[in-house]
């Protein structure tokens, strides 16, 4: 506790030296990296649960950065970190473009001989500074910062289960679109748990399906929306009402009613607007360019959506390209990714648009330039930011502490 204590002053004091605030500002600053929350804490833990925390990473530096992770301590072989798209894909670093946030899962699984008690550990995370442009291995090229977040699980031997039913939706639909019915769970447990959505669907209070989830797992103190679909081939027009019952393992959580329309085919309007074209990394001559075109659902009802475009170089069409097809629900944004290869250096245009049911939206552009690479020598000089509830990533060296969290052209040292 006592090393701990000492760390702490440490970071506190030299953040306090670089002038970044450490309380009470909601603003980013320009130019500034950090990482948040500054403290996860598990509570009532139960031997051989998992369980999950979301860490996020600031980049407001002129170009993209990857965030590596790593635990430590005394519950170190207990964390494991995870992309938050797939809780399966196991990482140890993120990647935050310019000026965006970036998102890892912690996940936490506590061995099954563990005993009751408080246990502790950290997550380092370190991020390189260094012009990325600068060849590595040159004066302002290995600059590496880290920051360290506390974690900390109370583990007990009292199960508890604990939940509720928030929210039922569903849309309008066709004959022939499936009814999307999603239903807000909250896990208030201290476990994992898989409820049991059950679905009724009236139509002249007579009830004319009924169809179940039974397969969508929530994890402890989490919040999932379960979709549950019915197929509407061979429903008539008209008007219906569904109820939905749910219940976590010995706990009902009980049932909600909302009404719907089922319509002939062709009634809804199909809309959309190509909100965004945007550049989302840095490529390279031979490279790959990651474009994102983010689709709105305007329409009234679900759509799919495509992105189709074309890439000139210096004013020469050179290929067309496309992403994959993707639903959009009603009043969604969703972003359809475009890889793109780069040949060499030039300057670059990509301008398309996105193709729905049928239908297109407007055209937008994306410009960029690749020039040949020149070698420089950059010294380092380091732009951390701090917004309220985020700790720094501190940029200097406590003498004689034996923390260090920068480092030139070598791993930072542990203390």
């Amino acid at each position: 506790m006592q090393a701990r204590f000492f760390r702490l002053s440490v970071l506190l004091i030299i953040a306090t030296a670089l002038g970044i605030a450490t309380t009470g500002e909601a603003s980013r600053a320009e130019g500034g990296i950090g990482v948040y929350p500054t403290r996860v804490s598990f509570e009532d833990a139960l031997r051989g649960g998992e369980y999950f925390s979301t860490l996020g990473v600031i980049n407001n530096l002129p170009s993209e950065r990857r965030f590596a992770f790593e635990a430590e301590g005394e519950i170190a072989s207990w964390i494991t970190f995870t992309t938050v798209e797939d809780r399966s894909k196991m990482v140890t670093e993120v990647l935050a473009p310019k000026g965006k946030d970036g998102y890892v899962l912690l996940r936490l699984n506590v061995p099954d001989t563990t005993g009751n008690g408080v246990y502790g550990g950290t997550v380092t995370t370190r991020v390189p500074l260094g012009d990325p442009d600068v060849e590595k291995g040159t004066s302002g090229a290995d600059v590496t910062v880290a920051a360290v977040i506390e974690v900390e699980v109370h583990v007990s031997g009292v199960q508890k289960i604990d939940g509720g039913l928030l929210e039922v939706t569903a849309n309008d639909v066709e004959v022939g679109v499936p009814l999307r019915v999603r239903t807000t769970v909250a896990n208030r447990s201290n476990i994992r748990v898989v409820p049991d959505v059950q679905v009724a669907i009236k139509s002249e209070n007579k009830t004319v399906a009924t169809v179940a989830t039974v397969d969508a797992p929530i994890s402890a103190n989490e919040t999932r929306a379960i979709e549950t679909l019915w197929k509407t081939d061979v429903a008539p027009p008209g008007d219906y009402t569904l109820t939905v019952s749910a219940s976590l393992p010995g706990f009902p959580l009980g049932d909600k009613t909302v009404s719907f329309r089922v319509l002939p085919r062709g009634t809804l309007t199909r809309d959309g607007v190509l909100e965004n074209l945007e550049l989302t990394n840095e490529p390279t001559a031979g490279g790959v360019a990651k474009v994102l075109a983010t689709f709105r659902n305007t329409g009234q009802i679900e759509s799919t959506a495509v992105f189709a475009g074309e890439l000139y170089r210096d004013g020469v069409l050179i290929k067309p390209v496309t992403s994959l097809q993707k639903l959009v629900g009603k009043d969604e944004a969703l972003g359809l990714e475009v890889l793109v290869e780069i040949p060499g250096t030039g300057s670059y245009v990509l301008r398309g648009k996105v193709n729905y049911e049928g239908k297109e939206t407007g055209v937008r552009e994306v410009a960029f330039t690749l020039a040949e690479a020149k070698p420089k020598d950059s010294s380092s000089s380091l732009m951390l930011g701090f917004a309220g509830g985020t700790a720094a990533l501190v940029a200097a060296a406590a003498a004689g502490s034996g923390l260090f969290v920068v480092r030139r052209r070598r791993r930072p040292e542990q203390g």
